[in-house]
């Protein structure tokens, strides 16, 4: 529980915290020490991040699109996903005064872009396929944890400022386990039962590209929030 800076009333509860007299002393943000000093970093730093995750998504996407159906925009994807994921990577990496978790997401980031690349060259040649195979489990285990910990960071900074949008954060997570959890039973099928491999993986492409377009949306959202000074209650 914070205490409201002008009240002194206990501000744990969404109907107290943003009452008119609550706001008014403390700008509607949260009156703690932490709080108040990590705002200034998570608005420098936020909006960058943001920028750059929008060239990300496209590549992302053609990599989600370009695994169900064309390889070669895979490939693509990959290849221009590489400086996107060390620049991504770097920025988050800038947020860890904030949050440990975020120096977590970052180096998770640019080993598993510098690893996918490194996968698809692997695939290439049929003497390193079976290392391709390794390689890939060991970067989807690694882009996991840095999803994992870039969305509860983010969630764990929204919790006093936008309770709604950091459990967005926590479902997105969710979201991004059960694509990873379903890819492998995906080939299974498609080599068992051909159509019912393929209408799941379309299935599962589409549920891809809105996972990464409401991954976008977010961290807009929250660059946003974070973008004004806590005292503006405008």
């Amino acid at each position: 529980m914070l205490n409201c800076e002008k009240t002194g009333k206990k501000c744990g509860d969404h109907e107290l915290r943003n009452s008119p007299e609550c706001k008014a002393g403390s700008g509607g943000r949260p009156s703690g020490a932490r709080g108040q000093n990590t705002w200034p970093l998570l608005g420098r730093w936020l909006r960058p991040l943001s920028w750059v995750m929008v060239p990300y998504t496209v590549v992302n996407i053609m990599v989600v699109v370009g695994e169900s159906f064309i390889p070669i925009l895979c490939r693509q994807g990959l290849f221009w996903g590489v400086p996107f994921a060390v620049a991504y990577g770097l920025l988050l990496i800038k947020l860890t005064a904030a949050d440990s978790r975020y120096r977590v997401a970052g180096i998770c980031t640019i080993i598993s872009g510098v690893g996918n690349i490194w996968t698809a060259e692997l695939v290439v040649s049929p003497d390193t396929a079976r290392w391709a195979y390794l390689f890939t489990i060991l970067t989807s285990v690694v882009t996991l944890l840095g999803l994992h910990r870039e969305c509860y960071a983010h969630a764990e900074a929204l919790t006093e400022v936008d309770r709604g949008l950091s459990a967005r954060w926590r479902k997105l997570w969710g979201w991004c386990v059960g694509i990873f959890a379903v890819t492998p039973g995906i080939i299974v099928l498609f080599w068992t039962v051909p159509f019912l491999g393929l209408l799941t993986g379309v299935i599962i492409c589409i549920g891809g590209i809105v996972v990464s377009i409401l991954r976008l949306v977010y961290l807009w959202r929250t660059a946003k929030r974070f973008r004004k000074p806590p005292f503006d209650t405008e």
